[in-house]
């Protein structure tokens, strides 16, 4: 792109009033709750198929986003 990390994140977020790291964030955590849904994956397949590192990481993140625990999430498919 030509231009820095920083004016790159700046613009960013003066565009969309939101970071980067939030919207990969979002985007990884719509991610798995579509795989949830859609597929008969285990929650360790889920979590490294959406960018987590670890099964717990993406348990605590995605309670946090969206109120509900992946198995909650899966049964409401």
């Amino acid at each position: 792109l030509g231009i820095s990390t920083r004016l790159l994140e700046m613009t960013f977020r003066k565009t969309l009033g939101r970071s980067v790291r939030d919207e990969l964030l979002d985007f990884r955590l719509t991610q798995a709750k579509r795989l949830l849904k859609t597929t008969s994956k285990g929650v360790a397949e889920v979590a490294a198929a959406s960018g987590f590192r670890t099964p717990s990481a993406l348990k605590a993140i995605f309670r946090k986003k969206f109120g509900c625990s992946l198995r909650d999430c899966r049964r409401q498919g």
